[in-house]
C-alpha cells in the first residue's frame, strides 16, 4: 500500500468519488489554514509549510490529512492511482502526460480454495476459461441390471417394463409374481442426460451413483438385488462446481487471487 506519507507536494492523484462512481485527477498542492496556494514555480512545491491538498480546476479540493491509511477519505473520496511529478512547465496540468505512475490500487484478495468455498458456500474446482467439461453419465447408457444411489441414499435396481427402464427399490414382499416396493417406482424416462429429474424440486431424487450389473451365472443371489458388494462401480457425480477465477470474483463481488493454503509445523 502506497502510504499517505509518500505522496508529495505536484503528485497527481487519480481518484474515485465513492458516492456518484465519478473518476477525477487532483493535484497535490500545499495549502495553509484551509485554503489551497496557488503554485508558479517548481521550487514552491517543494515547500515544507502548511498541509498538503488534492484539487483540481472543478469542484473538488480535499485536504490529505483527512485521507486514513487506505488512502480513503470518511467513505466520499477514495484514491486508485498516483503519479509522481511533471515538468516545472505543467505543475497544474491534471492529466498524466508527461508523468510516471508510482502506485495503484490492487483490489485483489488473496485467498485459499479453503476459504473461497466457506465464502460461497459449495465446493469449487479452478479451472481455465474454456476448459472442457468432463462427460456426465448419459442416460442411453443404462441398462436392466444396473444399480443407482439416489442422493437421499437409497438405492435402486434398473429393471425393464412396458413403460421403460424403472429404477425399483429392495421390494418388501412377494406375492407370487407382484411385489410391493418399501418406495415409489421412479421411471428412468423422468430423467435428462446427468441423471438428474426434469421436474422441478426433486432434487433428492437425482442419481449420484451408477453401479454395472453382475452376471446372473456368477452371482445369482445378488442379480436381482440392489447389493453393490460385487459391482463395479461406473460413475459418481461430482457436485464441485467448476468456475474461473474470474467467475469466483464475480461471485463474491471482488476480484480474486487463489493461493495455496502454507501450513506450518
Amino acid at each position: 500500500m502506497f502510504k499517505l506519507s509518500d505522496i508529495k507536494a505536484g503528485y497527481l492523484l487519480r481518484c474515485t468519488q465513492l458516492k456518484e462512481g465519478r473518476v477525477f485527477n487532483m493535484t497535490v498542492i500545499p495549502c495553509r489554514r484551509g485554503l489551497p496556494l496557488p503554485l508558479a514555480i517548481f521550487d514552491a512545491i517543494q515547500t515544507k509549510d502548511g498541509d498538503l491538498a488534492g484539487c483540481n480546476p472543478g469542484k473538488d479540493w480535499v485536504p490529505l490529512a483527512g485521507f486514513g491509511s487506505d488512502l480513503i477519505h470518511a467513505n466520499t473520496y477514495r484514491i486508485d492511482e498516483v503519479w509522481g511529478h511533471a515538468s516545472p512547465m505543467r505543475l497544474m496540468d491534471n492529466t498524466t502526460e508527461g508523468r510516471e505512475r508510482l502506485w495503484q490500487r490492487d483490489d485483489t484478495k488473496r485467498m485459499t480454495l479453503t476459504e473461497i468455498e466457506k465464502a460461497l458456500g459449495y465446493k469449487v474446482k479452478v479451472v481455465k476459461a474454456g476448459e472442457p467439461v468432463p462427460g456426465l453419465f448419459k442416460k442411453s447408457s443404462m441398462y436392466a441390471g444396473m444399480v443407482v444411489e439416489l442422493r437421499e441414499g437409497s438405492k435402486r435396481l434398473v429393471v425393464p417394463s412396458g413403460e421403460g427402464l424403472l429404477l425399483v427399490g429392495e421390494p418388501a414382499r412377494v406375492l407370487g409374481t407382484v411385489a410391493t416396493y418399501r418406495r415409489p417406482v421412479l421411471r428412468l424416462a423422468d430423467y435428462i442426460d446427468g441423471l438428474t429429474r426434469k421436474r422441478e424440486g426433486t432434487e433428492p431424487t437425482d442419481i449420484v451413483k451408477v453401479w454395472d450389473r453382475i452376471p446372473y451365472a456368477c452371482h445369482v443371489d445378488n442379480a436381482f438385488t440392489t447389493n453393490t458388494e460385487v459391482r463395479k462401480l461406473l460413475w459418481q457425480r461430482d457436485d464441485t462446481k467448476r468456475m474461473t477465477v474470474e467467475e469466483i470474483g464475480k461471485a463474491l463481488g471482488h476480484k480474486v487471487e487463489v493461493v495455496e493454503c502454507v501450513t506450518t509445523k
